[in-house]
């Protein structure tokens, strides 16, 4: 569970971006986190959207749950009454959530909450210090560290970070700052900021939004993003910038955001004269980031050297990084950290020195390489050291590390029924609690004796109205000092002995003001209603340490599903009155609920039946179903013998406040089904049936009256909600830990998990059990196989041959045998927590009928229909119980038609044309031919549309061909797209397939896009480019690589080739040829033996090239250099021509190399890869999406070393290669053209 101050549902900030990176890191990890920000945001809080009703509110981002908790105002409480009630909104979210450890993120007003609530429900808690608050205060308020606010900030943070079982620091800087106040650097781990490199991407620049923003297209563009506050330095970044304009560097100065130096920022603009070459956007909505950010060739972090600034690290520089963008940082330390060695990431300049940076800015607008090495090193090295599921795996150490530190803080604390409790309550509590702790009934009139001679632990004090048989009648409510003196004199007798005094008020909220008088002289206060906690603050003379709530629980002694010998009926029960008018909101709601189950057999308990005078009756069309109150030994009897209960509720705004019968039904393996309650959601969750609509009810009640598996699905689905968070060891001893009692708690099961017939799959289910084994063992699986052995050694819990080798030591054993569902080991120990069994045995659903049990003693009965399922390591004597599940939700023929489907042969698309009839439609189908092929071969009718140019078409052939077509493919999503896209009809299907140059061309926003039931690109800097700056519906969208012919390049490597270094295509310039020739130049300085081997057109093959005079100028150029080399190193450069014998020729390298600007995908690398040469690619814009980072380098210097360093491995390469195998290529176009998911 992982606590945060503000989350990204309702701010879009740097911290809020981190909390979402960290999630998302988490995640990629394999750990199972929800987001809780702290309790009362975003309601107390400046929110960027719309806010939701003061609710518990819950949202999926990113596959994550986002949970916001009503309860306190951080900006209007006093911090320790807002701390106590935000620790309890974070303990009520832990019993929903069942997290294995609590993680808070800074700072110590969300973390000591958060802290609090770790200990109360028993699970470690790590601290994520991301900065140190006071110093932010200190760097914008003078003389703020002299001030006792400062001292008491520096204090509680300290105090948080010592107390965490494991400790995350952002920085480096951070980190030595905690040591230096003491904390413990050992459990220290950094967990430095990271950037999302799917979300920050290299997106080539969007002319349209430079254009709209008036951004410059023609001069270097040096932008900033983010908040406009005086640390960020951007008085400096305008200083430099007017001097290098005064001396004729051109640029443009853009600036996006908002903050207090706005306004004097722009003065300052103004008065130095460069406001017609400054742009100030302000704030842009956080969609249009990437877009702005595309405009960007420089990015500035001028921050200043302060307190703050030397401690922690920006995003925004890593935000650049990823974006491949050129940055200038100050030398502030953790930017140092940042820039890397050499300042290879990023220049750096002298903080506070705008000449330095002056000085930084002009070499790089000046030199366009030193741009380019930075960005492709920033990009290549975020994408490998700085993702947040690199962060993600520091967190996980950090939580091994607080799991192991947290065991060593318990040691030695007691369990519950160690514990003497004096008790004070009626019998329902007073039976709940007997079973938990050693318990003795507080006398009113031998109460000074009791506390002499009985060494109490502590004393619970229940909202009574008589109290132990009436003992204590009118003494625990206050009607009058006097009445009230007994039970005051106990509770300052037991303060001056130092035994803590519990009061649990259940009668909240309606009956507050009879025992909150008294409530407040106790140690510790425990509500039914949450939103009770304020109240008792402002109660006269209120002395509580603490006050929390304590919702209604279950006590498995009691409320279990064993058979209690109640004959079973099919009716629908309720137990209660019918109040009329005087809770009109209640009966209206039973009106509800009866109406409903007024189709089935009724059984009303009505406490007023035997009351003759009582003003509360049933109305006359129920009167024939109404029977007299029972006795609670009954009641619980009952619970279990009936189809369903009803339950309604007299409050219904309360997160925590319900019928007690809400838990102890569920519990006892009966179904409630209730009225609408918000302490039900807020509280049991999702999984205990209440609505307020009465299509609900019926659709339930029918489901249940009907079918017997679903009634059962609906037991186990309420009675594990129960048993999971809400039963005495649990609520026990949360109230135990809040009054200062360290209490061990309900102990985890542990379990060998014996499998019989092991595989991947079936390893896979064993180990996602909600409660997981300690070790598995595969039984009767000899001879695993090899897909078997490799997952067994990928995975953390140990896995053994035999039980005799397992090391571990486990209470139980538990047999897995074919498909089983996610909550079986915890099915199949439900019994143990209310009985003594040594086996559990388990039955098919098949065998329930209304009236069974669903665990029952197994007493004499044959074994026959039963399946062993649990067994006690060291028998005790308890017997045997039988348990019936439910049926699986997904059989075995289920699973085996998942699979089948999943790798269904090709020979079955194959077919999957016949009949249709495709049109194919573009002006240049050079790269389409191995698809038009795939189509004829798949039983397609082709027709061809080819165009002459990007537009230009014979549109009375195109729509003669448009009128025979099923399917329409569009080859380049030019002209021809937006033409066809206005002109397709609603029972045809039009896909079109980008390459790259559309993403220089208007066209792409032109497409009617709504019209377009796909959009195919080949790597995801294209596609993520179109729907970024180009307006494509992304979920229209998907990504297809090109086809790599492995079977025709897997030829044997000529003599020569391992120093053959080969180069595909030299035009465009933007292929780099330069580049390469520096990158042999290099290596020929240490093994003259290589030669470069340049395959393809030369730019006097293209006749359109003459019209380029400045770029044939460059080529010239590179002709120069080579002829210079081949005369150093005779034929170091091979020109082998253009030709279609590809295969032949990659079997004469053994280096391929690519060192483009940019490239949609660069076949080069993947032909290459494929025939076991070496792969050598500069990381150009969205390269490192496609291929291995380890292929990738940044500059020439990588280059050079990659080439004569790496030990090569053609293995795996072209293992990698393999994802682009040309069949499953085509494969995959074929179904996406035809949609066979929609046949």
């Amino acid at each position: 569970m992982y606590c945060v101050h503000q989350t990204p549902l309702f701010n879009s900030n740097g911290y809020s971006t981190r909390t979402r990176g960290v999630a998302k890191g988490l995640q990629l990890n394999d750990k199972d986190v929800v987001v809780v920000g702290r309790s009362g945001y975003p309601w107390d809080s400046k929110a960027d959207v719309a806010k939701p009703s003061v609710r518990r509110h819950s949202k999926k981002l990113d596959g994550v749950d986002y949970v916001h908790l009503p309860g306190g105002n951080l900006n209007r409480d006093p911090l320790d009454r807002y701390f106590m009630e935000a620790a309890d909104a974070f303990v009520r979210e832990a019993c929903m959530q069942r997290p294995a450890l609590i993680q808070s993120a800074s700072n110590f007003r969300t973390a000591i909450p958060a802290l609090i609530a770790a200990r109360r429900v028993g699970v470690p808690f790590v601290y994520e210090v991301r900065g140190l608050w006071e110093f932010t205060e200190a760097s914008a308020k003078p003389g703020f560290e002299g001030t006792e606010r400062f001292e008491a900030m520096c204090k509680a943070e300290t105090f948080v970070a010592s107390e965490a079982d494991a400790v995350l620091a952002i920085t480096r800087q951070v980190k030595d700052e905690l040591v230096s106040r003491g904390v413990d650097e050992n459990k220290i781990i950094l967990a430095l900021n990271a950037v999302d490199p799917d979300v920050f991407l290299p997106l080539p620049q969007d002319k349209r939004f430079a254009e709209q923003h008036r951004i410059s297209t023609e001069v270097p563009v040096i932008g900033f993003a983010g908040s406009m506050v005086a640390y960020e330095g951007l008085d400096l970044l305008l200083d430099a910038s007017a001097s290098l304009h005064s001396r004729g560097v051109e640029h443009q100065i853009v600036i996006a955001g908002s903050g207090a130096a706005e306004q004097g920022l722009k003065q300052k603009t103004k008065a130095l004269g460069i406001d017609d070459r400054v742009r100030f956007l302000g704030r842009l909505p956080q969609d249009q980031m990437p877009r702005l950010q595309s405009t960007f060739d420089i990015v500035c972090c001028p921050r200043r050297s302060t307190i703050v600034t030397e401690l922690v690290s920006p995003l925004k520089p890593l935000e650049s990084f990823a974006t491949q963008k050129a940055t200038v940082l100050s030398d502030v330390a953790p930017n140092r950290d940042l820039a890397g060695d050499d300042s290879e990431r990023a220049l750096l300049f002298k903080a506070d020195d705008p000449a330095d940076l002056e000085h930084a800015l002009k070499r790089v607008i000046e030199d366009s390489e030193l741009r380019a090495n930075l960005g492709r090193s920033a990009r290549l090295w975020s994408v490998t050291e700085r993702t947040w599921k690199t962060v993600g795996s520091a967190m996980t150490r950090a939580h091994t590390m607080a799991a192991e530190q947290y065991l060593k803080r318990v040691v030695g604390t007691r369990q519950l029924g160690e514990l003497r409790v004096g008790v004070i309550g009626d019998e329902f509590t007073r039976t709940t609690l007997a079973g938990s702790f050693i318990t003795e009934l507080i006398s009113r009139q031998n109460w000074r004796e009791q506390l002499e001679t009985l060494s109490f632990d502590l004393i619970i004090i229940e909202s009574a109205w008589e109290g132990n048989g009436g003992e204590w009648a009118r003494g625990i409510g206050h009607y009058s000092d006097k009445e009230s003196a007994d039970l005051r004199g106990l509770l300052e007798s037991a303060r001056s002995k130092g035994i803590p005094t519990l009061f649990w008020n259940k009668e909240d909220p309606v009956h507050f003001a009879r025992f909150a008088p008294n409530a407040a002289l106790c140690d510790h206060v425990f509500t039914t209603d949450a939103n009770m906690i304020p109240k008792y603050h402002s109660v006269e003379e209120q002395c509580n340490i603490t006050i929390s709530s304590l919702p209604f629980y279950a006590q498995p002694k009691i409320h279990n599903p064993l058979p209690k010998g109640r004959e079973f009926s099919s009716s629908i029960a309720y137990a209660g009155s019918y109040y009329g008018e005087r809770y009109a909101q209640r009966s209206k709601s039973l009106d509800l609920l009866l109406s409903a189950a007024s189709d089935y057999p009724l059984a009303i308990y009505d406490r007023q039946a035997n009351n003759p005078d009582s003003p509360y009756t049933f109305p006359e069309k129920y009167r024939s179903s109404v029977q007299g109150a029972l006795p609670y030994d009954e009641v619980i009897k009952s619970y279990q013998s009936h189809l369903v209960h009803l339950n309604v509720n007299s409050v219904l705004d309360s997160p925590t406040m319900f019928s007690r019968r809400v838990v102890e039904i569920p519990a006892c393996g009966g179904i409630v089904l209730s009225a609408f309650s918000r302490g039900i959601t807020e509280t049991l969750g999702s999984n205990i049936a209440n609505s307020n609509r009465r299509e609900d009810y019926e659709a339930w009640l029918h489901a249940w009256s009907t079918s017997p598996h679903e009634r059962l699905s609906e037991i186990w689905r309420q009675m594990r909600t129960i048993y999971r968070a809400h039963t005495t060891e649990t609520a026990l001893s949360i109230m135990m830990r809040t009054a200062g009692i360290p209490v061990a708690g309900l102990k985890p099961a542990r379990y060998i998990a014996v499998v019989s017939r092991a595989t991947p799959d079936s390893l896979a289910r064993v180990l996602e059990q909600s409660v997981p084994p300690v070790a598995v063992v595969l039984e009767d699986s000899e001879d695993p196989s090899e897909d078997t052995r490799a997952y067994s050694d990928s995975v953390e819990v140990p896995i053994y041959p035999t039980l005799a080798d397992v090391p571990v030591e486990a209470d139980y054993q538990i047999f897995f045998e074919g498909h089983v569902h996610r909550t079986f080991a915890e099915d199949v120990l439900l019994p143990l927590r209310f009985t003594e069994a040594d086996a559990v045995f388990v039955r098919h659903d098949s065998e329930f009928s209304g009236g069974n049990s669903i665990v029952e003693y197994l007493g004499n009965r044959s074994l026959g229909g039963f399946s062993r399922a649990l067994v006690r390591t060291k028998p005790v004597g308890g017997g045997e119980v039988v348990l019936t599940l439910p049926a699986d939700e997904c059989d075995e023929s289920a699973l085996a038609h998942t699979t089948a489907k999943a790798s269904s042969p090709v020979v079955h698309k194959l077919k999957l044309f016949e009949g249709k009839k495709v049109l194919v439609a573009g002006h240049d189908l050079k790269f389409a031919q191995g698809l038009l092929a795939a189509l004829r071969t798949a039983g397609a009718e082709v027709l061809l549309d080819e165009w002459e140019s990007h537009t230009k078409h014979d549109e009375q052939r195109s729509l003669e061909q448009l009128e025979k077509a099923d399917i329409v493919f569009c080859e380049w999503g030019l002209g021809n797209a937006v033409w066809y896209s206005h002109k397709i009809r609603s029972n045809q299907r039009l896909v079109v397939r980008v390459h790259s140059q559309e993403l220089f061309r208007p066209y792409l926003a032109q497409i009617a896009h709504e019209c377009v039931d796909s959009f195919i690109f080949v790597s995801e800097l294209i596609r993520s480019t179109a729907v970024v700056s180009h307006g494509v519906p992304r979920e229209r969208t998907t990504v297809i690589p090109n086809p790599v012919d492995i079977a025709a390049l897997d030829l044997p490597k000529a003599a020569a080739a391992e120093k053959a270094i080969g180069f595909v295509g030299i035009v465009p310039r933007s292929k780099r040829l330069d580049l390469a020739l520096d990158v042999l130049e290099g290596v020929l300085k240490e093994d003259p033996e290589y030669v470069l081997r340049i395959k393809g057109k030369t730019p006097e093959d293209y006749p359109w090239m003459k019209n380029r005079p400045q770029e044939m100028d460059y080529f010239n150029k590179q002709y120069v250099r080579i002829e210079q080399l081949n005369q150093q190193y005779p034929g170091c450069v091979v020109f082998d021509g253009f030709g279609s014998d590809m295969a032949e020729w990659y079997a004469n390298v053994g280096v391929v190399l690519s060192t483009s600007d940019f490239e949609s995908f660069h076949l080069t690398i993947a032909d290459g890869a494929a025939s076991g040469a070496l792969p050598v690619c500069f990381n150009w814009p969205g390269a490192d999406r496609i291929y291995p980072a380890e292929w990738l380098v940044p500059n020439i210097e990588r280059a050079v070393n990659r080439v004569l360093s790496q030990k090569r491995d053609p293995r795996k390469y072209k293992t990698v290669a393999e994802d682009f195998e040309s069949r499953e290529v085509y494969m995959q176009l074929l179904a996406e053209i035809r949609a066979e998911e929609q046949v």
